[in-house]
């Protein structure tokens, strides 16, 4: 009689790369991570955003406040609204207008370190005379600094006669944490004399 010998199948040795179990937990930690990045990502990109909104928001604001005043300052040349925008020799160039000491700062809640008005320097805006949009002295959230001067006469726009009517040369800053400068010309009655 033949004796077989019954080989025993030995099971598969498992060791770290044979074998799929637990390859599912690591593609989800992966995935996971991956997820987790982008939405860190996303939350950062959110918050710069929203950062810069809101600074342009506080430019805009800023700069309507300053082209507010310059807008009012240039309302008040042309038509002498304040007694210190009326020119009593044009022929004098270059002529800062400001205020008497009593209007140049209605609130008094600025400090003006130096003698007014000898210490206004054109290139420092905390010395210029400062205003308030709504005219509220109470607080200074709608205050602006300006500066207005007279250049020069000149020739009037088309359409005026020239032999009545000059045109006055003037140039108005204005500043709320925004720099404003504009210029223009007023028409006027000719002066003669000077």
């Amino acid at each position: 009689m033949t004796v077989v010998k019954k080989i025993q199948k030995q099971p598969p040795k498992k060791g770290i790369l044979t074998g799929q179990e637990g390859s599912a937990i690591v593609l989800a930690i992966l995935v996971l991570a991956v997820v987790t990045i982008l939405g860190v990502t996303s939350v950062n990109l959110t918050n710069t955003e929203l950062s810069i909104v809101r600074n342009e928001q506080i430019y805009q604001k800023n700069f309507y406040h300053a082209e507010s005043g310059n807008t009012n300052e240039g309302y008040r040349v042309g038509h002498s609204s304040k007694p210190w925008y009326l020119i009593s020799n044009p022929s004098i160039f270059n002529q800062l207008l400001y205020p008497d000491a009593s209007n140049y700062d209605p609130g008094s809640d600025i400090s003006i370190a130096g003698t007014f008005p000898s210490d206004i320097d054109e290139k420092n805006p905390r010395t210029w005379p400062h205003e308030n949009l709504l005219g509220d002295t109470t607080d200074d959230e709608n205050d602006y600094a300006y500066l207005v001067m007279y250049l020069h006469f000149g020739n009037p726009p088309k359409g005026y006669d020239a032999s009545f009517f000059t045109g006055y040369k003037f140039r108005i800053n204005s500043r709320h944490e925004v720099d404003i400068e504009t210029g223009g010309t007023k028409v006027g009655v000719k002066m003669t004399g000077f």
